[in-house]
């Protein structure tokens, strides 16, 4: 009986922070100049098509996150968006339940909740 208890305690301890970090992360993309357009995103766990301005969901990690985009009157602009790490209530939850899926898939690491291309007028 004890051990089934101790069990389902320390499963119940460790996927609660699984559910409080989420894999996932959206940041919200815009052009610096207000244009509408295309970005190819992608880090080392995928590759998403976001269209600019909005909002696209990306996966976590601790790699950067490339950005290769169009606007719609043709040019073209290569952008980066480095990860940082999440916030400390989270970290401290994380640890204090002993979640070993924290580190292994990146849910220490977070990008910005928005981010802006900079892009140069068109001339």
């Amino acid at each position: 009986m004890k051990a089934i208890l101790i069990i389902a305690l320390t499963t119940i301890l460790t996927s609660c922070a699984s559910l409080v970090i989420d894999s996932m992360v959206p940041i919200r993309l815009s052009f610096s100049d207000g244009s509408a357009g295309e970005c190819n995103i992608k880090n080392k766990y995928g590759k998403w098509v976001a269209q600019l301005p909005g909002v696209v969901e990306v996966r976590r990690s601790n790699d950067d996150l490339k950005l290769v985009c169009t606007v719609a009157d043709g040019r073209s602009v290569v952008s980066v968006i480095h990860p940082s790490p999440q916030n400390l209530q989270t970290l401290v939850l994380s640890v204090a339940v002993v979640d070993p899926t924290v580190e292994m898939f990146n849910k220490d690491r977070s990008y910005p909740a928005s981010h802006v291309v900079l892009i140069m007028p068109y001339q």
